[in-house]
């Protein structure tokens, strides 16, 4: 028997690995006089067992020792390699034996390999059906929520559409000089552009006339579109900018050729635009310096007659329940009530008793609350069209759910795509499974989208001076995107989801200003019914002041004194303490103001800094308002 050294199992490297390697191998197997059988068998073992070059030398010698000494022993090739068994059994045992007893560190290395590979291999199939489930998927689009939306709206009677007329009004809308429509309404009586601005209004009688009669109709009546274009409309609208009337209506059929969407009768509900609040906040404005031109010259009936058309479009602003029209209603809302307000302060015996009370009833008629039925369409919509539907109220995010969402994305970045749109890239292709993947599913989002929606539902019809900043559901979207997975999980709903605290704030603000108008006017026609201003609120009849409004900072009834003998009514503002009617030396609205919201804490720590404190150190002053001030003179070239 031959005893051969086992050689340390390294594997050196070498510059040509499959040369001088294998001759090594051959030249072994040439030298050992074995029968060509038992060569053959020798080779196919040290090949199956996939070892180290020198680990297979290794093999090859020991098993040529093993058969020498079985033919030494008088057995014949046939019988040596009948007996030694299966090769792919033998290469098995023989990698086995040799892997333990390689080095530690080198199997510590080579399971950490083989657990990497095991993983990607793992991810990759995870990742191949994710795409097949993410593509071979679409989804069901079973409702169409516009036309749920217009079906109200188509049902209205002609002669009960606002719509028609304001767009009516629209079209007659003259061309007016740009430093006059850029400063309406306030161009005073001693404004040099108060001419140029009076023969615009002279010019504009048919528009507001149109308006008038537009208000007084029950309903708005203009059913919701994603077609952001009216060919006439948009003609006069390059007309008013400016342009003759051939290249206006050059303009405008460009525009609506590159914006040319194709016939859906299902179109996104996301996408549906909705032009006509600027057109209505333009005639509040016009209508506002009509109503100021009035006052000036006495015609208490225009004034009455404008502030009734301010109100009652702002109401018409909110027909479709959308949070952006609630907004407007408060803005549109906002202009009506602080021209009466102006008008009570500067000329309380223009109106009269009756004008008075049908304002104040037009002005409180209308509730500051915060609706969220359009925004939940808007989610259902959504999901619809950008998850799969096992049918049960889940499912998960499609390729095409990918495509759309990024195109939302866009809009939502001012990037209107066109009808053109290519669809997804090839670096989007290979996001889509692991987007589709990390996303919530259907029923979990839906959920989240309506947690928000109640939160904020709840935020909102709680009274101000009870809210806590852990009912605030801004906070609410900050905590379920606090972590980076979370972040990616959620980023739609962190995209979608408003500023719910400053939306609620802007309808608390609004309802508060409405309130002090209305207690003024209460307080006028106390005045005119008992010769004198009350002592108090509580003085006032309920017929006049059917209740006392309350303070949005803490609750309690609005504050009222006379001050050399003239009414002054007053929250007590964001510093919550009652300073007898003074506002602030100066408000800074960096910093804050006695009207904009602020916890008690934080409002604690400005009134205990000396270089702050004066921006909130005060009273909110409802009613008389300061007067407004006045503009800086043109400069002279």
């Amino acid at each position: 028997m031959r005893v051969l050294l086992a050689p340390i199992p390294l594997n050196p490297l070498r510059l040509n690995p499959f040369g001088p390697r294998e001759k090594s191998l051959a030249n072994t197997m040439a030298d050992s006089d074995l029968p060509a059988p038992l060569q053959s068998l020798i080779r196919d073992v040290t090949h199956r067992s996939k070892l180290w070059h020198s680990e297979r030398l290794d093999v090859a010698r020991e098993l040529i020792a093993h058969f020498h000494d079985g033919l030494a022993s008088g057995a014949s090739p046939e019988t040596l390699a009948s007996t030694f068994g299966p090769p792919v059994q033998a290469a098995a045992l023989i990698r086995r034996a040799k892997n333990r007893g390689r080095p530690r560190a080198w199997r510590v290395m080579a399971a950490a390999c083989h657990g990497v590979a095991y993983l990607v291999l793992a991810i990759l199939a995870l990742y191949l059906l994710l795409a097949a489930r993410a593509f071979l998927t679409t989804p069901n689009i079973a409702r169409n929520y516009l036309a749920e939306i217009n079906a109200p709206i188509l049902k209205i009677p002609e002669p009960d559409r606002a719509w028609p007329l304001y767009r009516l009004a629209y079209l007659a809308q003259p061309r007016g000089p740009k430093e006059v429509l850029d400063r309406l309404p306030d161009i005073r009586v001693d404004d040099p552009l108060r001419p140029a601005a009076l023969a615009y209004l002279k010019e504009s009688e048919p528009v507001l006339k149109l308006v008038r009669q537009a208000a007084a109709r029950p309903s708005l009546g203009r059913p919701l579109s994603n077609v952001g274009y009216d060919f006439e409309s948009d003609v006069h609208s390059f007309w008013l900018a400016g342009l003759d009337d051939e290249k206006a209506r050059a303009g405008a059929q460009a525009q609506a050729t590159s914006f040319a969407l194709a016939a859906n009768p299902n179109p996104e509900l996301i996408t549906v635009l909705l032009p006509h609040l600027g057109t209505l906040r333009a005639f509040a404005r016009l209508l506002t310096f009509d109503a100021r031109e009035a006052a000036q010259s006495g015609d208490a009936s225009r004034v009455h007659t404008d502030l009734q058309t301010i109100y009652r479009m702002a109401e018409h602003c909110r027909e479709n329940d959308f949070l952006i029209g609630g907004l407007v209603f408060v803005a549109i809302h906002d202009v009506a009530s602080q021209e009466l307000s102006n008008i009570l302060r500067d000329r309380p015996a223009l109106l009269s008793d009756e004008q008075l009370a049908s304002l104040a009833h037009l002005a409180a008629r209308a509730p500051m609350t915060v609706n969220f039925d359009g925004e939940r369409l808007a989610k259902a919509d959504l999901l619809q069209r950008t998850y799969s539907d096992n049918g049960r109220g889940d499912g998960h995010l499609t390729a095409e759910g990918y495509r759309t969402l990024q195109k939302y994305l866009s809009i939502y970045q001012g990037v209107l795509y066109q009808q053109g749109y290519a669809g997804l890239q090839p670096i989007d292709v290979l996001m889509v499974p692991a987007t589709s993947g990390l996303a919530p599913s259907r029923r979990e989002l839906s959920t989240v989208f309506d947690d928000f929606y109640d939160r904020s539902q709840r935020f909102a019809a709680t009274p101000p001076w009870k809210r806590t900043d852990a009912d605030n559901p801004d906070t609410y979207i900050e905590n379920l995107v606090a972590g980076p997975l979370a972040r990616i999980r959620y980023s739609l709903i962190s995209l979608l989801a408003p500023a719910m605290s400053k939306i609620a704030w802007a309808h608390d603000r609004s309802a508060q200003h409405r309130d002090g108008v209305l207690t003024a006017v209460a307080v006028e026609l106390f005045r005119r019914k008992h010769g004198s201003y009350p002592n108090s609120l509580a003085e006032i009849e309920t017929s006049l002041l059917p209740a006392i409004p309350l303070d949005i900072f803490d609750g309690l009834p609005l504050r009222y004194l006379l001050h050399d003998a003239r009414p002054v009514i007053y929250s007590v503002g964001v510093d919550r303490k009652d300073d007898q009617g003074r506002a602030p030396e100066k408000i800074n609205y960096t910093i804050g103001g006695p009207d904009r919201w602020m916890s008690e804490s934080r409002a604690k720590d400005i009134l205990n800094n000396p270089t702050q404190r004066h921006a909130i150190d005060g009273d909110w002053i409802l009613w008389p308002l300061p007067p407004e001030p006045v503009p800086n003179p043109p400069e002279q070239e």
